[in-house]
């Protein structure tokens, strides 16, 4: 249910009131480019109508010659003063390499759009308002909110990355099993120090049988 939802935020203060309005981009070519990206958030419903009490910013930047990054923007309006996230760990490149070896068929899967595949919990989506209108139809006000969780929010990366690893969880399945394809039956230990320690073997094994089990395994 928290994943369809959204995590409850950990607010440390009244979010903020923040409805200074978005200036519009001075460069015409910038500002189709801009208008085209926020129609692609608002085609997938990852920007949406809904009651707005505070907005957020977002400009664009350049990204090669002919293309634009978005860039949006939780930290101007004070929202991200008024969250609280925890720190954690990330994986780097080490939790792959440490259990394969010279025979590993590897596959790489890039998550498109990390963030905006978890939920921006309910309650705050209000407070993460965005003002369409420097791009909308005959210059009317036009608001709408964020209902994922947005690049430049304080407490996106935390909650992302938990979904995420609950997510692995459910793929990976029973380790058990002997028809997941993600089964493993015993775990070998190689770490240097070790009397018996060999650097041309993997530091740590997970072993089906007697060969090396399919693994997922995320980095950063």
């Amino acid at each position: 249910m928290q994943l369809e939802m959204g995590y409850q935020q950990f607010l440390i203060s009244q979010p903020p009131q923040y409805k200074r309005p978005q200036p519009k981009e001075r460069d015409a070519v910038l500002r189709d480019q801009v208008r085209d990206k926020l129609e692609g958030v608002r085609k997938r419903k990852y920007i949406d109508k809904g009651s707005v009490k505070s907005l957020t910013s977002y400009f664009g930047v350049p990204k090669g010659d002919r293309d634009i990054r978005m860039v949006y923007d939780a930290t101007r309006s004070r929202l991200n003063d008024s969250l609280w996230a925890p720190g954690f760990g990330l994986p780097i490149v080490d939790s792959l390499t440490r259990g394969i070896d010279e025979q590993t068929w590897m596959g790489d899967l890039d998550i498109g759009e990390m963030f905006l595949n978890f939920c921006l919990h309910p309650e705050l989506q209000p407070y993460a308002g965005v003002d369409l209108r420097p791009f909308g139809s005959g210059g009317a006000t036009l608001w709408e909110r964020w209902t994922r969780c947005l690049m430049g929010l304080k407490s996106s990366p935390y909650f992302c990355i938990k979904g995420l690893l609950i997510a692995l969880e459910f793929v990976r399945g029973n380790r058990d099993r002997p028809s997941n394809p993600f089964r493993w039956n015993r775990l070998i230990v190689n770490l240097p120090g070790d009397s018996n320690y060999d650097p041309s073997q993997p530091k740590l094994a997970r072993m089906d049988d007697d060969k090396l089990a399919a693994l997922i395994i995320t980095y950063v």
